[in-house]
């Protein structure tokens, strides 16, 4: 038999008003709307409800009182049912860690995090995933960018020319321009264009600068011209590379050449060790 007095945590002398002062505080304290719809609370609620509801109406309260009597007399030597919480007792201990105790799936997931951490700081990432050509080639311009570049010659025995260019970049072929020059490509949209063309010098090298630096092709935002030589750069308008030019005039071959350097924005810093070696050893052999 329930004992309403322990659910309200009341004694059985107390008068209606401390009854329901009781009542008030535990209904508040085990509201099922407090507690996310908890059913331990839920059926504490009940419990609640069920007690003031008896012990809040006089008739039913003297009832009660006799049956609880009789029960009390008929067993002398044990105590009333299971003693329910009181007033001031929190939820039952496993209930509360039943309640928080984390789901399989969460278990789960928080192992699987923790050994994809170990993996991704003890390897390599090229040693789990193979690499893109697009990553080999940040991977390689990377390198270039912190080591130094090495170069090779190339040299024009027909024109008489040469050329130092980076040993990682390979011949493209011809220009379209002229058939004795030679185009180099490092496979990252940067191309180097070296050509040369017979020329009957009706102008001087300054008219020829000031001519390029009116073409509607380029934005220059650096020139420079010496006794033989000029050298402009800036962006193509066409399509927005950055590009170097180098043109200077060979008289004992009676000839203009050429070179052309076209790269993107992205790889201003890689060629920022790699222009002044072409500009400075694209000469006559």
């Amino acid at each position: 038999m329930r004992n309403y007095y322990q659910i309200l945590g009341v004694d059985r002398k107390a008068n209606g008003l401390e009854i329901k002062k009781s009542y008030r505080k535990l209904a508040t304290k085990f509201h099922p709307d407090k507690n996310d719809g908890d059913t331990f609370f839920e059926s504490r609620f009940k419990e609640i409800q069920e007690a003031y509801e008896v012990l809040s109406n006089s008739t039913k309260k003297v009832g009660y009182d006799e049956k609880l009597d009789d029960f009390l007399n008929r067993k002398p030597n044990s105590t009333t049912k299971k003693k329910e919480p009181s007033q001031n007792q929190e939820p039952k201990k496993k209930d509360y860690e039943k309640k928080n105790k984390p789901s399989i799936k969460t278990t789960i997931f928080i192992v699987l995090v923790i050994i994809i951490s170990i993996i991704f700081y003890n390897k390599s990432f090229d040693n789990i995933f193979p690499q893109t050509t697009e990553q080999n080639d940040k991977d390689q311009s990377q390198k270039i960018q912190n080591n130094k570049v090495e170069f090779v010659t190339f040299n024009n025995t027909l024109r008489g020319y040469k050329i130092d260019y980076p040993k990682t970049w390979q011949p493209k072929g011809l220009p379209p321009t002229n058939g004795d020059g030679r185009t180099f490509n490092n496979n990252r949209n940067t191309e180097l264009t070296v050509y040369s063309g017979i020329n009957v010098f009706n102008t001087t090298l300054a008219e020829e600068f000031e001519k390029e630096l009116k073409n509607n092709d380029y934005n220059i935002t650096y020139k420079i011209i010496k006794d033989n030589w000029y050298v402009i750069s800036g962006f193509t308008l066409n399509n927005d590379k950055e590009f170097y030019k180098k043109v200077y005039r060979s008289e004992k071959y009676d000839e203009q050449r050429t070179m052309f350097l076209s790269y993107d924005v992205e790889n201003h810093n890689e060629m920022q060790k790699t222009i002044p070696v072409l500009i400075k050893t694209f000469k006559d052999i």
